[in-house]
């Protein structure tokens, strides 16, 4: 699968070129949840590449990254929010998050049932909040 092409190393770069991530991302929004977890997933994969960072940001990636920390499969939720830590260790994605509405669903995972969703949703908020403008704004939500 993509998923697992995704994490061999050096397909991130050459499933980037080749066009990969318009199609993946497309594909977080499918109405079968076995299809959004491996999209997330290869995505997830993908977003470790600083260059990906950009290029899933510039080609929409956030906002559909965003709708997935709220499904109702937690194993979606995790590819998400660990899509997005990644994706938030880059500067212009760290504003780019909060303007797309990630806040409130990520605080709403802090009380989430499973240990793990709650430190995964503090380590995206920590990446987050690396913007200066941004600690207010997570203080203040």
């Amino acid at each position: 699968t993509l998923r697992n092409l995704s994490v061999r190393e050096g397909n991130d770069v050459k499933m980037a070129v080749e066009g990969a991530l318009p199609p993946l991302i497309a594909l977080l929004s499918h109405p079968s949840t076995e299809v959004q977890l491996h999209a997330c997933g290869a995505i997830r994969n993908l977003s470790v590449n600083d260059e990906n960072k950009v290029k899933i940001a510039r080609d929409v990636g956030l906002r559909p990254l965003i709708e997935l920390l709220s499904s109702t499969v937690m194993e979606i939720q995790e590819q998400a929010v660990i899509a997005l830590r990644n994706l938030c260790a880059n500067a212009e994605n760290q504003a780019k998050v909060v303007q797309e509405g990630v806040l409130p669903p990520l605080i709403g995972m802090l009380r989430a049932f499973e240990e793990n969703l709650q430190m995964l949703a503090a380590a995206c908020l920590r990446n987050v909040a690396l913007d200066a403008q941004n600690k207010l704004v997570v203080v203040e939500t």
